[in-house]
């Protein structure tokens, strides 16, 4: 878990400040350190949004897609694939937990389907490789 300070200013002056918890990566590590979900997965995703105040998740802009991935490389995972070669359907695996690599498209259509209690905070993490564009070139 990251915990971060949430700051509201008027006028140039703090007037309230929150403590936020969220969870790296999404939610996928049990207290005692052991996989509850592959990082960066839907399931991860969904599960810190539900126990804390959001989550950090870490993406590559690849071929005009945004993937949700701490690596490019996704050899941690038991997967020969690159970023450059994945799909939605490559296989991430993480000690005995099985999940498939996700988008950033994926991940709005499932919080469109199952709506949160109450607003939370997605912390996104722009990660850059060589064949990657600028930030500046994906939201154009």
């Amino acid at each position: 878990m990251l915990a971060t300070k949430l700051a509201t200013s008027s006028r140039n002056k703090v007037i309230a400040m929150k403590r936020l918890e969220l969870a790296h990566r999404g939610a996928r590590l049990t207290k005692n350190h052991t996989v509850l979900y592959v990082e960066n997965s839907l399931p991860a995703i969904l599960a810190g949004l539900n126990v804390v105040n959001g989550v950090e998740i870490d993406v590559f802009y690849i071929k005009g897609t945004w993937w949700i991935s701490h690596d490019f490389e996704l050899s941690r995972f038991d997967s020969k694939e690159t970023l450059q070669t994945a799909s939605t359907d490559t296989v991430l695996k993480q000690e005995n937990k099985v999940s498939r690599l996700i988008t950033i498209e994926s991940l709005i259509k499932a919080l469109n389907n199952q709506p949160l209690k109450e607003p939370k905070l997605i912390n996104i993490e722009i990660k850059q490789h060589n064949n990657t564009p600028s930030l500046e070139d994906c939201i154009k």
